[in-house]
Protein backbone atom coordinates (compact mmCIF):
# COMPACT_ATOMS: atom_id res chain seq x y z
CA UNK A 1 0.00 0.00 0.00
CA UNK A 2 1.36 3.52 -0.47
CA UNK A 3 0.09 6.52 0.73
CA UNK A 4 -1.70 9.07 -0.93
CA UNK A 5 0.97 11.43 0.01
CA UNK A 6 3.69 9.05 -1.61
CA UNK A 7 1.81 8.79 -4.77
CA UNK A 8 1.29 12.63 -4.69
CA UNK A 9 4.67 13.15 -4.66
CA UNK A 10 5.45 10.34 -7.05
CA UNK A 11 3.30 12.44 -9.46
CA UNK A 12 5.15 15.49 -8.79
CA UNK A 13 8.46 14.10 -9.65
CA UNK A 14 7.10 12.91 -12.72
CA UNK A 15 5.60 16.06 -13.62
CA UNK A 16 8.92 18.06 -12.78
CA UNK A 17 11.17 15.42 -14.60
CA UNK A 18 8.42 15.89 -17.82
CA UNK A 19 8.67 20.07 -17.65
CA UNK A 20 12.27 20.21 -17.69
CA UNK A 21 12.66 17.59 -20.77
CA UNK A 22 10.53 19.37 -22.97
CA UNK A 23 12.08 22.48 -21.56
CA UNK A 24 15.61 20.86 -22.46
CA UNK A 25 14.13 19.70 -25.72
CA UNK A 26 12.86 22.99 -26.85
CA UNK A 27 16.41 24.29 -26.21
CA UNK A 28 18.49 22.20 -28.64
CA UNK A 29 15.16 22.28 -31.31
CA UNK A 30 17.30 25.34 -33.24
CA UNK A 31 18.82 24.01 -36.72
CA UNK A 32 22.39 25.83 -36.47
CA UNK A 33 23.22 26.75 -39.88
CA UNK A 34 26.89 25.74 -40.37
CA UNK A 35 27.51 26.90 -43.78
CA UNK A 36 29.37 29.42 -43.60
CA UNK A 37 31.99 26.66 -42.03
CA UNK A 38 31.60 23.85 -44.37
CA UNK A 39 34.41 24.09 -46.32
CA UNK A 40 36.94 23.59 -42.79
CA UNK A 41 35.21 20.08 -42.95
CA UNK A 42 37.07 16.77 -42.97
CA UNK A 43 40.77 16.20 -42.48
CA UNK A 44 43.69 17.80 -43.14
CA UNK A 45 47.60 17.61 -43.64
CA UNK A 46 49.59 20.35 -42.53
CA UNK A 47 51.83 21.80 -46.05
CA UNK A 48 55.87 21.55 -44.26
CA UNK A 49 56.96 21.88 -48.01
CA UNK A 50 58.73 18.83 -47.07
CA UNK A 51 60.82 20.44 -44.46
CA UNK A 52 60.72 18.07 -41.68
CA UNK A 53 61.86 21.16 -39.57
CA UNK A 54 58.46 22.89 -40.05
CA UNK A 55 56.46 20.30 -38.49
CA UNK A 56 54.55 17.71 -39.32
CA UNK A 57 50.94 18.07 -38.42
CA UNK A 58 47.38 16.51 -38.94
CA UNK A 59 43.54 18.58 -37.91
CA UNK A 60 40.50 17.77 -38.36
CA UNK A 61 37.07 19.55 -38.57
CA UNK A 62 33.57 17.67 -37.46
CA UNK A 63 30.45 18.33 -36.49
CA UNK A 64 29.85 16.39 -33.15
CA UNK A 65 26.58 16.61 -30.35
CA UNK A 66 24.19 16.20 -33.16
CA UNK A 67 25.35 18.81 -35.25
CA UNK A 68 24.99 21.32 -31.88
CA UNK A 69 28.94 22.00 -32.14
CA UNK A 70 32.06 22.05 -34.61
CA UNK A 71 35.03 20.16 -33.15
CA UNK A 72 38.43 20.73 -34.40
CA UNK A 73 41.21 18.73 -33.24
CA UNK A 74 44.77 19.20 -34.20
CA UNK A 75 48.09 17.86 -33.98
CA UNK A 76 51.76 18.97 -34.53
CA UNK A 77 55.33 17.50 -34.00
CA UNK A 78 58.47 19.77 -34.02
CA UNK A 79 61.39 17.45 -34.26
CA UNK A 80 64.44 18.20 -32.03
CA UNK A 81 67.28 20.64 -33.42
CA UNK A 82 70.79 21.07 -31.66
CA UNK A 83 68.62 24.70 -29.89
CA UNK A 84 65.89 22.45 -29.24
CA UNK A 85 64.15 19.26 -27.79
CA UNK A 86 61.05 17.87 -29.89
CA UNK A 87 58.20 19.71 -29.32
CA UNK A 88 54.21 18.07 -29.56
CA UNK A 89 51.66 19.48 -29.63
CA UNK A 90 47.53 18.87 -29.54
CA UNK A 91 44.63 20.94 -29.35
CA UNK A 92 41.42 21.36 -29.46
CA UNK A 93 38.63 24.00 -30.12
CA UNK A 94 35.07 23.79 -30.01
CA UNK A 95 33.01 25.66 -32.38
CA UNK A 96 29.60 27.15 -31.11
CA UNK A 97 26.65 29.18 -31.58
CA UNK A 98 26.04 32.59 -30.22
CA UNK A 99 22.02 32.42 -28.33
CA UNK A 100 20.61 33.54 -32.14
CA UNK A 101 21.83 30.43 -33.33
CA UNK A 102 24.69 31.96 -35.32
CA UNK A 103 28.43 29.72 -34.94
CA UNK A 104 29.87 32.69 -33.77
CA UNK A 105 31.98 31.73 -30.78
CA UNK A 106 35.06 29.00 -30.00
CA UNK A 107 36.88 27.97 -27.23
CA UNK A 108 40.81 26.86 -27.56
CA UNK A 109 42.21 23.86 -25.30
CA UNK A 110 45.93 23.04 -25.94
CA UNK A 111 48.26 20.82 -23.76
CA UNK A 112 50.62 23.71 -22.93
CA UNK A 113 47.46 25.15 -20.83
CA UNK A 114 46.62 27.98 -23.05
CA UNK A 115 42.81 29.04 -23.40
CA UNK A 116 41.52 31.25 -26.03
CA UNK A 117 38.29 32.21 -26.09
CA UNK A 118 37.28 33.49 -29.62
CA UNK A 119 34.73 35.40 -32.04
CA UNK A 120 34.33 34.35 -35.49
CA UNK A 121 33.76 36.91 -38.23
CA UNK A 122 32.99 35.63 -42.19
CA UNK A 123 34.45 38.43 -43.98
CA UNK A 124 34.71 36.31 -47.05
CA UNK A 125 33.14 33.42 -48.71
CA UNK A 126 35.07 30.43 -47.61
CA UNK A 127 36.59 32.30 -45.16
CA UNK A 128 36.77 32.65 -41.48
CA UNK A 129 38.41 34.87 -38.94
CA UNK A 130 38.85 33.85 -35.32
CA UNK A 131 39.89 37.06 -32.69
CA UNK A 132 40.46 36.72 -29.30
CA UNK A 133 38.32 38.48 -26.72
CA UNK A 134 39.97 41.40 -25.44
CA UNK A 135 41.85 40.65 -22.26
CA UNK A 136 43.92 44.34 -20.96
CA UNK A 137 46.81 41.06 -19.16
CA UNK A 138 47.83 39.22 -21.96
CA UNK A 139 47.69 39.13 -25.58
CA UNK A 140 45.44 39.15 -28.11
CA UNK A 141 45.04 36.32 -31.26
CA UNK A 142 44.12 35.86 -34.53
CA UNK A 143 43.57 32.69 -36.21
CA UNK A 144 42.14 33.52 -40.10
CA UNK A 145 41.63 30.91 -42.61
CA UNK A 146 41.43 30.86 -46.11
CA UNK A 147 40.84 28.91 -49.12
CA UNK A 148 42.81 29.90 -52.45
CA UNK A 149 41.38 26.53 -53.71
CA UNK A 150 39.47 23.64 -53.58
CA UNK A 151 40.82 21.20 -50.60
CA UNK A 152 43.73 23.80 -50.04
CA UNK A 153 43.55 26.10 -46.58
CA UNK A 154 45.82 28.84 -46.05
CA UNK A 155 45.80 29.48 -41.97
CA UNK A 156 47.62 32.15 -40.40
CA UNK A 157 47.93 32.44 -36.57
CA UNK A 158 49.03 36.45 -35.36
CA UNK A 159 49.54 37.65 -31.86
CA UNK A 160 49.63 41.20 -30.46
CA UNK A 161 51.59 42.24 -27.73
CA UNK A 162 50.03 43.03 -24.20
CA UNK A 163 48.02 46.14 -24.46
CA UNK A 164 47.95 46.35 -27.78
CA UNK A 165 45.38 44.39 -29.69
CA UNK A 166 45.57 46.10 -32.96
CA UNK A 167 48.99 45.03 -33.27
CA UNK A 168 49.53 42.23 -34.70
CA UNK A 169 52.26 40.28 -36.25
CA UNK A 170 52.39 36.57 -37.91
CA UNK A 171 53.51 34.12 -35.54
CA UNK A 172 52.52 30.95 -37.80
CA UNK A 173 51.70 30.80 -40.94
CA UNK A 174 50.95 28.17 -43.36
CA UNK A 175 48.74 25.99 -45.64
CA UNK A 176 47.22 22.66 -45.45
CA UNK A 177 45.95 19.66 -48.28
CA UNK A 178 42.66 18.15 -47.59
CA UNK A 179 43.18 14.45 -46.90
CA UNK A 180 40.07 12.96 -47.14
Amino acid sequence: NISIMTKKNYVLIFAIIFFFSGIAGAQNSKKINWDKLSFLLGKWVVDNGGDPVKGEGEFSFKDDLNENIFLRINFVNYPANKDIPAIYHKDYMIIYPDSLGNPTKAIYFDNEGHIINYDIKYPILQGAIFESEYNENGPAFCLTYTTPEKDRLNIKFEISPTGKPEDFFIYLKGSAKRKE
